[in-house]
C-alpha cells in the first residue's frame, strides 16, 4: 500500500510493511529534504464512527509528524481516506475519543507531551469545526485517558 497520500510533499517512495499487532500502520518513505530513509508508523485510535454509517472507521496519528487521517470503512474495505489535519502537530497526542461537545458527532483530545496541557478538536467527520483548551495551564506529570 502506497502511503504518499497520508505524508507531506518531502516524503517519496512510500509503502507499507504492513498493518502490526496493534493495529498500527508500519512502513517506510524517503525524506527528500533530508535525503534519507525514514520509518513511518500511523498508530491505530481505537475503531469508531467518524461518518454516522453505523460501520467503524479507521483513525491514524502519524507518530512522528503527529499528522491526522481518517479512514472511511464498509467492514474490511476502505471506500474512502481525507486527512483531519495534514498540519504537523508535533508533540501533541491523541489521548481520547468521544462526543465533547454533545452534538452527536465523535471529537478528539489531544495532550501535550512536553507541557502536559489538553486540547479538543471538535470534528464534523474529518472536519475540524472548532477547537477548545481544555487545561489553560500545563499538566506536565499527568496523563489523559479515555476512551480512544
Amino acid at each position: 500500500m502506497d502511503l504518499h497520500a497520508f505524508l507531506s510533499s518531502d516524503y517519496t517512495n512510500s509503502s507499507a510493511a504492513g498493518i502490526d499487532v496493534n493495529g498500527d500502520i508500519v512502513g517506510t518513505a524517503y525524506n527528500s529534504k533530508i535525503g534519507q530513509w525514514e520509518a513511518i508508523l500511523w498508530r491505530r485510535i481505537r475503531p469508531s464512527d467518524f461518518n454516522g454509517d453505523g460501520k467503524p472507521d479507521l483513525f491514524f496519528q502519524n507518530y512522528t509528524t503527529g499528522q491526522l487521517a481518517l479512514w472511511r470503512m464498509n467492514g474490511v474495505n476502505a471506500i474512502g481516506g481525507s486527512y483531519v489535519s495534514q498540519q504537523q502537530v508535533v508533540g501533541w497526542k491523541v489521548v481520547a475519543v468521544a462526543d465533547m461537545n454533545g452534538d452527536g458527532k465523535l471529537d478528539l483530545v489531544f495532550q501535550n507531551s512536553t507541557s502536559g496541557q489538553m486540547q479538543v478538536w471538535y470534528l464534523n467527520g474529518a472536519t475540524v469545526i472548532g477547537s477548545a483548551s481544555l487545561s489553560a495551564s500545563a499538566t506536565a506529570g499527568w496523563t489523559g485517558v479515555g476512551p480512544k
